[in-house]
């Protein structure tokens, strides 16, 4: 039903509004409903290209909060019917709800207008801790169960990572490998440390850090098959990720679990908590 706005002599202009609205606002952020859990996608581009470009964040404003109005509006008018009370006490409640109807638009791109919040950063906060791997690939033929141990690309593993491995583990691990695997390390992304690095201006190098203890092995996404992943680094590794090593087809990479393939938890039935560790982003 709509509602016949009848002016009086007591009825505001909007810089008579404007002026009983507040001068500064501090707003609580999205609930924790609001968050890219089902939108690992995204996720995936940022991990191989890590900047929130305007196409990005135009998306997750369309496509997760449009308006964050919906959110601070009834506590905003609440207090401004109750000002326009107090500022002008002969104007009656009818006359309150015409005014702010009539500006309720206005009311709305003001707050916005003050609003500095970081509503986006708020989605990768209250997205649960990705699932990862970080994955050595190289030029070399990663075929080992026909070379083993002097798979070429075995030997590049251990040159990379000396005495952050343990020989005798990393045998193990070849010797109950088929096919061709790739070298990884599984943990967890905190997708709000990747947004936090993504929008950096002055970004320096992408690089990771595997916590001593963390589990890795031999993978294989596409086939479905692996090696025993039970060997653990000895020590706590820095890796550069996406970066060009000996050639432009060696370089160390982060993928969700199950982007584009076989996932560890398919394959192994392992749960969530198979990757136990964080893998924290440096640079921040």
């Amino acid at each position: 039903m709509s509602i016949e706005l009848n002016w009086n002599k007591t009825a505001l202009n909007w810089d008579q509004v404007k002026e009983l609205l507040p001068k500064t606002f501090k707003s609580d952020g999205l609930p924790s409903e609001y968050n890219l859990n089902e939108s690992l996608d995204l996720i995936e581009e940022l991990l191989k290209d890590p900047i929130i470009t305007d196409e990005i964040h135009e998306g997750l404003i369309e496509g997760f909060i449009d308006s964050t109005s919906e959110f601070w509006y009834e506590e905003i008018i609440d207090n401004l019917f109750d000002t326009i009370g107090l500022r002008y006490p002969d104007i009656a409640d009818s006359e309150k709800f015409e005014i702010i109807n009539k500006y309720q638009q206005d009311i709305t791109d003001y707050i916005n207008s003050i609003d500095n919040h970081d509503y986006i950063g708020d989605l990768f906060k209250n997205t649960r801790d990705i699932p990862v791997y970080i994955e050595y690939n190289s030029n070399w033929d990663c075929h080992v169960g026909i070379d083993g141990m002097e798979s070429d690309y075995i030997k590049d593993v251990i040159n990379l990572f000396g005495d952050a491995l343990n020989p005798v583990q990393i045998e193990e691990e070849v010797l109950n490998a088929y096919g061709p695997n790739n070298f990884i390390i599984p943990g967890f992304i905190r997708p709000l440390d990747l947004y936090r690095y993504s929008i950096q201006i002055d970004r320096e190098e992408f690089k990771v850090l595997i916590p001593k203890g963390n589990r890795c092995g031999l993978f294989d996404p596409w086939n479905g098959g692996g090696s025993l992943l039970e060997m653990t680094t000895q020590k706590d590794i820095e890796l550069p990720i996406n970066k060009v090593l000996d050639t432009v087809f060696d370089y160390f990479s982060i993928r969700v679990d199950g982007d584009g393939g076989y996932s560890i938890k398919e394959v192994y039935g392992t749960t969530e908590g198979f990757f136990k560790n964080k893998i924290k982003l440096l640079n921040l």
